[in-house]
């Protein structure tokens, strides 16, 4: 699973919680260079539409900074619990790891953009599909669903 957002220099990331390297971030001309897209079964694009702001940005760079290979945790009694405290950035920093949807939900939640009261570790990838209608705050909206094919 993935995320996208502009970086510094208006270049696309990939942003992937995986079982062999944890959380890493990697430019996209080096994903598809490198053909990091055969690890997939296949990938889904979906835009994060929001108002993007200096503060918006500068809290995603501090987030990613932190979360920046931290482990691949894929723990079962996380996807029970329901509730949780907010993902504050000292939060964040003391936790171990995060299985893929778990990233972006605790991402999403940091923006501000899921409720607090949910852990990040309940969202599982069908959670961000059209299907499911994620409701998301403050302006917040996820776009049509793109599958992208790789030759």
């Amino acid at each position: 699973m993935c995320i996208r957002d502009r970086y510094k220099d208006d270049s696309i990331s990939f942003i992937e919680a995986g079982s062999n390297e944890g959380v890493t971030i990697c430019g996209w001309e080096n994903f598809v260079r490198k053909r990091c897209y055969e690890f997939y079964d296949k990938i889904v694009y979906r835009s994060l539409n929001y108002k993007r702001n200096y503060a918006n940005q500068t809290n995603l760079e501090m987030f990613l900074k932190k979360i920046h290979g931290k482990q691949y945790a894929l723990n079962p009694l996380r996807l029970l619990q329901k509730h949780s405290t907010y993902d504050s950035i000292e939060n964040v920093a003391g936790k171990n790891g995060y299985f893929c949807s778990e990233l972006v939900g605790a991402i999403f939640k940091f923006l501000g953009f899921l409720p607090r009261e949910i852990r990040s570790a309940h969202y599982l990838p069908g959670s961000f599909s059209a299907e499911c209608k994620l409701d998301l705050q403050n302006g917040a909206s996820l776009g049509d669903e793109y599958l992208l094919e790789f030759e």
